[in-house]
């Protein structure tokens, strides 16, 4: 489950927090926003191993938070179905 704490009036700002132990999925996401040019920060943050929350932060210099995030993810599908093994 998803629950969605903050978007920016103007959309360059995402914040969001799982309620599960989602750091890793979200360490391989923050990988790939680092590299995008667009992205000014990006963050994961579990307060401690033991609770069951995720929290997510995207800041883009231009253009749309979400966009971005969605991009990022479908370039990890397209990245990991390039290397299925067949």
């Amino acid at each position: 489950m998803m629950e969605i704490l903050n978007v920016s009036e103007k959309g360059d700002t995402l914040r969001f927090m799982t309620k599960s132990n989602e750091e890793t999925l979200f360490l391989l996401i923050k990988t790939y926003l680092e590299s995008d040019s667009s992205v000014d920060v990006v963050g994961v943050y579990k307060e401690h191993y033991l609770v069951d929350k995720t929290e997510f932060f995207v800041k883009v210099k231009k253009g749309d938070a979400k966009s971005v995030f969605l991009k990022a993810l479908a370039d990890i599908k397209k990245d990991l179905e390039l290397k299925k093994v067949k």
